[in-house]
Order: C-alpha cells, then structure tokens, then sequence
C-alpha cells in the first residue's frame, strides 16, 4: 500500500467513525436565505504523517443557500449526509451531489460554486479536509 493509499484509508476509516457519531443537529442551522454554516466537529493530527492533521467540518446548506467562492490547502473528502449540493472547481462542470454520494476535491483548487440544490430542502455535507497542521481549513477568493 502506498504512503497516500495509506493516508486516504486512514481518513476514509476516521470518516466513518466520526459519521457514526455525528448527529442531524451537530452544526448549527441557519435562517433561510443566509449563507451556509460550518461547524468544526473534529480536528485532530494524523499519526504517522508528521505536521498534517485532519479537520472534519459539517456544512449545513439552508434551502437555496451557497458558500462563497472558496479553496482549501489539502485534498477533501466529503460525504452528503442530507439533500443535494451543487459544486464546481475551477471552471469545470457543474456537478450535483446527492445524499449518500461522496466526493473528492484536489488541493488548491478553486471551489467556485458550492451550494443547496433546492430552494425548499435543507442539505448537509460533512467534508474531512487534510492539511498542514494549524492552517485554515478554506480561504476565501474573490
């Protein structure tokens, strides 16, 4: 098994166990029409990676809401826990995520549209972002 294969198992294994005890109400819920809301659920060092740790975030879209245009230091991987969630990176298409899928995000790419695929359902991802340790899981770009 390679280094990143390694790396890779071992936060699809803490994703699994922090999904089992993350409930519906973990991040806190906003009122139609603001902005997504994130939540750090989880951050926590990644044994046998010097310096990298992991930071697990559960990102609550209220119905017909979006992130801003944001990147992220290290590789995401992400899970929809509830509704659907419409993304593109960079310039590419755009793709719609619904509950149960999962997702990759390469690092340093542009998330430029991140948002609630209804105007009626609320939706959730909880992304598990890997990056160096004390650095800011997104940085806004204009």
């Amino acid at each position: 098994m390679t280094r990143r294969e390694a790396m890779e198992a071992g936060v699809l294994a803490l994703a699994a166990s922090a999904l089992s005890e993350v409930s519906a109400g973990a991040a806190a819920q906003t009122a139609k029409g603001s902005p997504s809301k994130a939540a750090v659920l989880l951050k926590k060092p990644l044994a046998g990676i010097e310096g990298k740790e992991v930071t697990l975030v559960a990102v609550d879209y209220p119905p017909g809401t979006s992130s801003a245009k944001h990147r992220h230091p290290g590789p995401v991987f992400g899970y929809v826990a509830d509704g659907a969630v419409v993304f593109q990176i960079d310039e590419g298409p755009l793709v719609t995520y619904r509950k149960g899928d999962t997702f990759y995000e390469e690092p340093g790419h542009v998330h430029a549209v991140s948002r609630n695929a209804s105007n009626t359902e609320p939706a959730k991802i909880i992304a598990f972002i890997v990056a160096e340790k004390g650095a800011a899981v997104a940085t806004p770009v204009q």
